[in-house]
């Protein structure tokens, strides 16, 4: 096994993303057009969401 990093570590796909939030895909598509959802990067036209940006989306919205 190879201990060189893969250029997309770190990123999890809608599928992935959608899953850890307990959420449907489709809920994160209506987030994202609303502008209230983690923000995410595209590679061509893949939407990706980067792990550590939506933990930091998830900590913005705590609340007291």
């Amino acid at each position: 096994m190879s201990t060189q990093e893969h250029v997309l570590d770190g990123y999890d796909t809608v599928k992935q993303t959608a899953r850890q939030l307990k959420k449907s895909e489709r809920t994160l598509g209506r987030w994202h057009r609303k502008g209230i959802g983690p923000p995410r990067s595209y590679n061509g036209k893949t939407p990706l969401y980067r792990r550590a940006a939506v933990r930091r989306w998830l900590l913005a919205r705590e609340q007291k």
